[in-house]
């Protein structure tokens, strides 16, 4: 007879010939398509939040992830504020126009 293998789901991979079982990505990793080697990292301004995910998620506007494979994001603190999601960096460099602040893109939190 012959041994039938299954395709591992998504959010799980088998990344050894003859594995007979299917390893969770791990927080901070997802795979969103099955029968996968290998799961890919969450960038910075994303996260996972548990073993298995099928995807990374954007992190809200108000928290922001400046590393990749990130669990969680990192809420602005207590005086800052971020008004974009899928941020990144602490820094946040403003410049005045006169009726309003504008940030660059690729920046986290501001001091209110």
């Amino acid at each position: 007879g012959s041994l039938k293998c299954d395709s591992c789901p998504a959010g799980s991979i088998t990344d050894r010939e003859g594995q007979s079982e299917c390893s969770l990505c791990p927080a901070g990793y997802a795979q969103s398509l099955p029968a996968q080697d290998s799961c890919y990292i969450c960038q910075p301004g994303q996260f996972s939040p548990s073993a298995g995910s099928t995807r990374c998620t954007r992190c809200e506007a108000g928290s922001y992830s400046n590393q990749a494979g990130k669990a969680s994001c990192t809420k602005c603190s207590a005086g800052w504020y971020q008004p974009t999601p899928n941020r990144r960096s602490v820094r946040y460099v403003l410049r005045e126009l006169r009726r309003r602040w504008r940030a660059r893109p690729s920046v986290a939190c501001v001091n209110l």
